[in-house]
Parts: C-alpha cells; sequence; structure tokens
C-alpha cells in the first residue's frame, strides 16, 4: 500500500461519512413519518415508509461494512513504521501538527507527556475540553510544568447547534484566536489538544462530513503553526473513524498499540 492507496482510501472514507450522514438524516424523517402515519393507521402509505426504511438500513449497513474494510487498510499502513524515541530530537524541533491516534487505553497520553518532558526548551499548553482531573495527575506523575486551557463548556453546547458553513467557520476562527492570544509570546508553543474528539464535529451524525472537514481546516488555517512555530498535536481515540478528518491536516500521523502489555508506537509521515 502506497501513498496514493492511503490518499485514496481517505477520500472513499470521506465520502461514506457524508453518505451516511445523509442516510441518518433520512432515517430519522422516515421513521417520524411512520409514528405519524402510524396515528391514523394509514396501512398503504405505512408499508411504503417501511419498504423505504428497510431499504435505507440496507445501505448504511454495506457503507459500514466498507468503511471498516477502509479502516482496517488505513491501520496496517500506520503499523509499517515504529516511532522509536530518537524521533523525539526530530520532532521537538517541528512546527506542524502531529496526530497520536489509538483505541482508549493504549498509552497516547504517556507518549505524549514522555515527549513534553523530553522536550522542555519548549512552552507546553494542554487544552482541555473534558477529563482535567487526568490531565492534572498526569503533570505530577511527570513532573510537567504545562499550563492547562480549559475550554468554556459552552462550546461544548455550541457546536450542537452548527447548521451551515458560516456556524463551523464562527466557531473555529473565534476558538483558534482565543489559543493563539493565550500562547502569544512563549517559547515555540507545544500545544496539545485532548482529546481532539471532544472539540471537533465528527460524533455529530446531523452534521455532514464536508462541515467536520471545514472545522479542521479552518481551525489550523489561523493558527498557522508552521508560520508561527506551533506544535500542535491531537490526542485522538480511534473510534468509528473519528480519526479519519486529521490525515488531511497532519504532516504526521503517530499510532499507539498495545502489545503484549507493552505501548508500541508507529509513525507515518503524510503533508511533508
Amino acid at each position: 500500500m502506497d501513498e496514493k492507496d492511503i490518499s485514496e482510501n481517505i477520500e472513499e472514507l470521506e465520502k461514506i461519512n457524508t453518505e451516511l450522514a445523509n442516510l441518518n438524516l433520512k432515517k430519522k424523517a422516515l421513521s417520524a413519518k411512520i409514528i405519524e402515519n402510524s396515528k391514523n393507521n394509514d396501512i398503504i402509505s405505512l408499508s411504503s415508509f417501511l419498504n423505504d426504511l428497510g431499504e435505507n438500513e440496507t445501505k448504511i449497513k454495506e457503507l459500514n461494512q466498507r468503511k471498516q474494510e477502509l479502516l482496517k487498510n488505513l491501520r496496517n499502513f500506520l503499523k509499517e513504521r515504529e516511532l522509536l524515541f530518537e524521533n523525539y530530537r526530530m520532532l521537538c524541533d517541528f512546527n506542524g501538527i502531529i496526530s497520536v491516534i489509538g483505541s482508549p487505553g493504549t498509552g497516547k497520553l504517556d507518549m505524549i507527556f514522555k515527549f513534553l518532558t523530553y522536550c522542555s526548551k519548549r512552552d507546553s499548553f494542554l487544552m482541555v475540553l473534558k477529563d482535567r482531573e487526568r490531565i492534572t495527575e498526569m503533570m505530577k506523575k511527570y513532573n510537567l510544568n504545562s499550563d492547562i486551557l480549559l475550554i468554556n463548556p459552552l462550546y461544548y453546547m455550541k457546536k450542537y447547534n452548527i447548521e451551515k458553513l458560516d456556524d463551523v467557520e464562527k466557531i473555529a476562527v473565534r476558538l483558534s484566536k482565543e489559543i493563539y492570544k493565550a500562547v502569544l509570546g512563549k517559547r515555540d508553543p507545544i500545544i496539545v489538544v485532548h482529546r481532539s474528539n471532544d472539540l471537533s464535529l465528527d460524533r455529530i451524525n446531523e452534521v455532514s462530513n464536508l462541515l467536520k472537514e471545514e472545522f479542521w481546516i479552518k481551525f489550523i488555517e489561523n493558527l498557522s503553526p508552521k508560520d508561527n512555530k506551533l506544535l500542535i498535536i491531537f490526542n485522538c481515540d480511534d473510534y468509528e473513524g473519528e480519526c479519519i478528518n486529521l490525515m488531511g491536516i497532519s504532516d504526521y500521523m503517530v499510532r499507539v498499540e498495545l502489545k503484549d502489555n507493552k505501548s508500541k508506537y508507529f509513525v507515518s509521515k503524510l503533508n511533508l
């Protein structure tokens, strides 16, 4: 599997995610119509809606199967090269985006904190929407003096009200500007986003994949890590393809897996 295959897989995944979002919206609409017609005992209309719902469910099942096949291909690709500690020196001097992905409990956060400890010549910031207690515990464990950037819980409510492209741009730009203001003047800041799943729009089925992608594009566009000498690290739980949209904006992708109860790290260069 080469870089061209990876690009094609990602493009197909993006299309599948968009189609699944549309099918889920259709499912809700059909279910609402079935409930409404059943009140009037409209047997003919009800049968028609049930047939449509069945066809819709079949399409969803087929797309989800293909999605899992593509995700498996991408995971296998990311296993090709192991990230060794020697890479830390190179990554510490790097400005851009690194996405750290893997299942919960595989040691992603430990890897990130080890890297921050190694790279103490740069000021580090931990951007948290949830899970603040765990971040505080990790800071004590590694004796790390990082700043915590707490995201207002109101952000979580606002992102669920997004309906159009303008909404995405407003929330992404405002968020990135607030972050940049917080790190301005610091020593080549490293910003860890814990977790990208909480920040992104990926868990909102009603939002199209186009808007999900646009969120990350606008977020990164305004931070401009290479121009502003920033290193942004996304910590992403690999759940139902939620990390896929990060591939399009990341320079490096690091996959973390458990093997014999030990964390293994695999790195791939993406957009260099």
